[in-house]
């Protein structure tokens, strides 16, 4: 009677180990909130104009930022070109009138700046987005924005950033994260990167952006180089995030 009940409960241990393994292999295999795991992200808007504004902003309404969601981070490429004046020394960026953070800028030459910017939205599809130089003496400029919905991200810290006027870049990326380049220069054609294909724009005529978001789940960094366009000016800003 003892030796039965014995062989019984071995069997039940054995069959709860069984699953307790098989559930913890299905985790694994799903990855749910690791590394392997891609962030779902969306490229909502690539807008700019090629004439300037006739003021230190320029606006654009009605810009698409995709799908409402709680979790939603917009990831925002921006360029900017003065149509005269020396460099100006901050460029920001409001959606709906709530200022987007800063994430890095570059002054890429006399009259031109660009960078990335990040900003939680977690409502509406559309909003107004303006593009503002300020400092130096601009007193005209064209904008460029290009727009990511990324759900699910943990901040909008970024975990690494690199800017330069070289051709070659890496950025440190996360596991599970994203990451977005984003380059200008003076004169067509658009600048090209070897590690995504690239949205482009032209912004005041002269002046041509490229940029692209990637979410990487494999490897520790974002690298490879740009090709430019044969004008000057030269630029790059980049930005990880999880």
């Amino acid at each position: 009677m003892l030796k039965q009940l014995s062989r019984t409960l071995l069997g039940i241990f054995a069959a709860l180990a069984f699953a307790v393994s098989a559930n913890a292999q299905s985790l694994t295999m799903m990855n749910i909130g690791g590394a392997g795991s891609a962030r779902v992200s969306t490229l909502c808007a690539n807008v700019s104009h090629t004439s300037v504004s006739g003021s230190t902003s320029d606006t654009f309404t009605a810009t698409s930022i995709c799908s409402a969601d709680p979790t939603r981070v917009l990831l925002i490429g921006v360029g900017a070109a003065s149509s005269s004046g020396t460099s100006p020394t901050t460029l920001s960026v409001t959606v709906g009138g709530v200022s987007a953070t800063s994430v890095i800028t570059l002054n890429s030459g006399t009259a031109n700046m660009l960078g990335v910017f990040a900003v939680p939205v977690a409502s509406g599809t559309t909003a107004t987005v303006v593009v503002t130089l300020t400092g130096g003496t601009t007193s005209s400029i064209a904008g460029g924005v290009m727009i990511w919905a990324v759900y699910g991200l943990s901040s909008t810290t970024a975990t690494a950033t690199n800017s330069g006027t070289g051709t070659s870049y890496s950025i440190a990326a996360a596991f599970n994260g994203s990451s977005i380049l984003y380059a200008g220069n003076t004169n067509s054609p658009a600048p090209s990167f070897t590690f995504c294909a690239a949205q482009t724009q032209q912004v005041g005529g002269g002046r041509f952006y490229a940029g692209c978001l990637v979410n990487p789940v494999t490897g520790s960094s974002v690298s490879g180089t740009i090709t430019y366009g044969a004008g000057t000016n030269d630029a790059f800003t980049g930005a990880s995030f999880f």
